[in-house]
């Protein structure tokens, strides 16, 4: 490949890839093909969180200008060899640079102040704050002929060593940052990603790095579970915690809220027990734990 092309340039030429697919053909609505869309169900091979974007069928290609395809949903996140050693996430296979971040400073009614996000916010965070490419892992899948793993790629993002995937040479990296090119309100060929587009500013949500306040003084649900590193409401009685079961993990500080406390990243099914002896089904939208929104809140706010 050669040098890299300026980030102008590399944005100006994703715009226009866009805008050359889009015609009279193209179904305006939230995906490339109603027929073919991430449809939420059985696992995280179909929802917005499969990154080989095998859901959009032939329209994945249009992509390949904006990421390395790697044809493995896995890897994009996790490695069996060559794990990330600056963070304590299982298998992680992403960059992690030691973002900083500004996080939530209003007053809280048990008293608490905010801490850093924690790794089980960092995880979500390393594509959600935009500031990592999706296709930024240190060990890519083995290709013949090709350099497949930089541990520099640990702790800073080298697009030399990502364009070296011989399937393709992206003109960009893109991160969550510049999808918002082409996925926003104001454009009618592509779904809106703009809530999913955290920052590094985390005033504006919930607050992470927190931890459960005395029950017996603030109103708020006692956990009924514990499990290693994790409280949860063992809802089911069950001694475990289960995906559809909210949680406080303890990354050393006690256990905390983190953005996995409320959010399964590999989906949580709609039916918490087998339907004809098999898990599976529709998942919970946006990835949540449990089904509708008050319910989560109630969860561990007792109001």
């Amino acid at each position: 490949m050669d040098s890299i092309r300026s980030s102008k340039q590399s944005k100006s030429l994703i715009i226009s890839a866009v805008l050359a697919i889009t015609g009279t053909n193209m179904v305006l609505a939230d995906g490339w093909d109603p027929n073919s869309k991430a449809s939420n169900t059985d696992s995280i091979v179909n929802t917005r969180h499969n990154m080989t974007m095998s859901y959009l069928g032939g329209a994945s290609v249009n992509m390949d200008s904006a990421r390395n395809d790697y044809a493995e949903v896995c890897v994009y996140c996790h490695t069996p060899h060559g794990a990330n050693s600056t963070i304590g996430a299982p298998l992680w296979n992403r960059t992690n640079p030691g973002t900083s971040y500004t996080v939530y400073n209003k007053p809280l009614t048990s008293g608490q102040t905010a801490s850093a996000p924690g790794v089980n916010s960092l995880i979500c965070l390393s594509c959600h704050d935009g500031t990592v490419a999706i296709d930024s892992i240190i060990n890519m899948p083995n290709r013949p002929g090709s350099k497949s793993y930089d541990p520099t790629q640990q702790t800073a993002q080298n697009d030399a060593f990502l364009s070296s995937w011989p399937d393709n040479s992206p003109i960009m990296h893109a991160k969550l940052s510049d999808c918002l090119l082409c996925h926003t309100s104001t454009n009618p060929f592509a779904p809106d990603f703009t809530a999913f587009l955290i920052g590094t500013d985390l005033r504006d949500d919930h607050p992470v790095g927190v931890s459960l306040p005395d029950t017996t003084i603030y109103d708020f649900n006692p956990t009924t579970g514990t499990a290693g590193n994790l409280s949860f409401y063992d809802t089911n009685s069950n001694g475990r915690a289960d995906s559809n079961e909210l949680r406080f993990y303890n990354s050393g500080q006690g256990y905390e809220v983190e953005c996995a406390s409320c959010h399964n990243p590999h989906g949580t099914p709609v039916n918490s027990a087998p339907v004809n002896g098999k898990h599976g089904g529709p998942l919970i939208p946006s990835f949540l734990r449990v089904k509708d929104q008050s319910t989560l809140c109630l969860t561990c706010h007792n109001k």
